[in-house]
């Protein structure tokens, strides 16, 4: 077997690359000295110095955002092991270490109890490590602290179908499911109540379901609604404008309900019948979300009477004011 030999003409090149190679393997070892002894400043400068020489070095890519996080700089460190991992999008080591950045980030952000920077931060861990279960938890944990139980309930059963052992999670699931059965049910009685007309203890039952479950739109404009037909119902002034309150507050859990519209400029009327201004807006607002069907027929007529009455009505006071 003939043995393998370098040509002359390849010796040169050959070297140059050895040289290279090892200058490039000094550098990012040396870098890693100076990180152990916490000489960040020049840890970076070698990473760079390495980068330079190859930039397809992964190791050195890595040190150098650790490097860059270790200086509180974890925008930096952020940018850099993105870029590294442009170049390698299927190297784990990068994705990994990515997802550790984020998720010191969501520590720190949850340590100044920032829940939204503490929310995009487990969200980003999740993007380089689609299961990551401190990042899992905290979400459940912030989901169920915020009232979202339903979302808090959809991240533990990931954790009970994909942790090696579900054990911690199960129990915690059934108390959130516990809760929202409850909710459901206080909600259902105040659903029956409502239609009763008996708005009062329809509010009730509402509340009680929202203490358990804050954040529920449904429940949230059954509330409002309900409670803003008591205090239309009741008719005195400050009731009425209670209610209008409560109507605006119903139209926002539920943007596109053409309802609470339609008790606002009622309520709106019976305040103050020439207060034009804010009764046409509201009954707008009803025939563009309701643009059919009685209710539609009702408002449109009372629209045209309105805009007439508004005209004479400006028309007269116009008058009054000239010279």
């Amino acid at each position: 077997m003939t043995g393998f030999r370098i040509s002359p003409a390849h010796r040169p090149f050959l070297t140059a690359l050895l040289s290279a190679l090892f200058c490039i393997c000094s550098a990012t070892k040396e870098a890693g000295r100076f990180f152990e002894a916490g000489d960040y400043r020049k840890a970076g400068e070698l990473c760079v110095e390495a980068l330079r020489a190859d930039s397809t070095d992964v190791d050195s890519w890595i040190l150098l955002g650790r490097t860059l996080a270790a200086m509180d700089s974890a925008d930096r460190s952020m940018a850099v092991l993105q870029s590294a991992w442009k170049r390698n999008p299927e190297n784990r080591k990068i994705a990994a270490e990515l997802a550790s950045l984020s998720m010191r980030i969501a520590i720190r952000a949850e340590s100044r109890k920032d829940t939204a920077a503490l929310r995009s931060a487990c969200m980003e861990t999740l993007r380089w490590q689609p299961f990551h279960i401190p990042a899992v938890e905290k979400l459940a944990a912030l989901d169920e602290e915020q009232g979202k139980l339903t979302a808090a309930a959809a991240w533990n059963e990931k954790l009970i179908r994909q942790a090696p052992d579900p054990g911690p999670w199960v129990s915690r699931q059934n108390q959130l499911e516990s809760r929202i059965r409850l909710a459901r049910d206080e909600y259902e009685k105040g659903k029956d109540l409502q239609e009763k007309q008996d708005y009062l203890n329809a509010e009730s039952r509402f509340e009680a379901a929202l203490q358990i479950f804050r954040e529920w739109p449904e429940c949230a404009y059954a509330l409002y609604w309900t409670r803003g037909m008591r205090l239309y119902r009741d008719g005195k002034n400050k009731s009425l404008k209670a209610s209008i309150e409560s109507f605006r507050k119903a139209s926002i859990a539920k943007p596109g309900v053409s309802d609470p519209h339609y008790w606002t400029g009622k309520a709106r009327e019976r305040l103050d019948p020439n207060g034009f201004g804010p009764i046409l807006d509201a009954y707008r607002t009803f025939v563009r979300l309701e643009p059919e069907g009685p209710r539609f027929e009702e408002i449109s007529g009372r629209l045209r009477e309105l805009s007439e009455k508004k005209k004479k009505w400006d028309a007269f006071w116009g008058a009054g004011l000239k010279p």
